[in-house]
């Protein structure tokens, strides 16, 4: 709740049945705001162009932030977003769109995202086809760009971990950009059990 702080925000999806997890972490560069004010505003400026690359058997139910330095700073959404891009048939749980965010220190590794389901028309022998270009690009832009909302209140996304040469402390990586890697099948993806939020 406070310029410096760190927020961990998970959005929570149902996609044919399976819960997926998603986990992003923000810096507060400017305000006073807190979780309240970062979730809508991770929902609007943020969450909308990934749900643009998204069949609608992917179901975002539940978005959960909270201030890693204060724990009484926390929010939880129950807003739905059905995704928005119907091209075809929607590829299986395991198959997913792959993000690197690129953090430009030596001794610091980069980040990724991994978001599903999309729909089998998105691509052709793993290249992107029709719409599926544009939405790519206003993804990128969207999860490397800081967001602000009307009261000024402005958080960078970060890349949180352990430094490289080895230690226990984590850090906050300022990120450089975030470029789409391609299309991906992982079979250790992250599916979510409920705590019951």
């Amino acid at each position: 709740m406070a310029t410096g702080d760190l927020y961990e925000l998970k959005v929570i999806s149902i996609a044919n049945g399976q819960n997926l997890l998603n986990v992003f972490h923000y810096l507060q560069t400017a305000g006073a705001g807190g979780a309240p004010q970062l979730v809508p505003t991770f929902q609007l400026q943020v969450w909308t162009d990934v749900n643009l690359m998204l069949h609608p058997s992917t179901q975002r139910v539940s978005t959960i932030a909270y201030d890693m330095v204060d724990p009484t700073d926390f929010f939880v959404s129950g807003t739905i977003a059905i995704g928005a891009f119907a091209a075809g048939d929607a590829m299986p749980n395991q198959d997913a769109l792959s993000f690197t965010y690129v953090v430009n220190r030596l001794d610091a590794r980069s980040g990724g995202k991994r978001f599903g389901l999309y729909g089998e028309g998105c691509q052709n022998a793993g290249a992107m086809v029709g719409g599926m270009v544009v939405r790519i690009a206003d993804a990128e832009l969207a999860l490397q760009s800081n967001i602000s909302d009307v009261s000024l209140n402005t958080w960078r996304p970060v890349v949180y971990g352990k430094r490289t040469g080895g230690g226990s402390t984590y850090f906050s990586n300022p990120i450089s950009s975030v470029r789409f890697f391609g299309f991906t099948t992982q079979n250790n993806r992250k599916f979510y059990t409920s705590p019951g939020v």
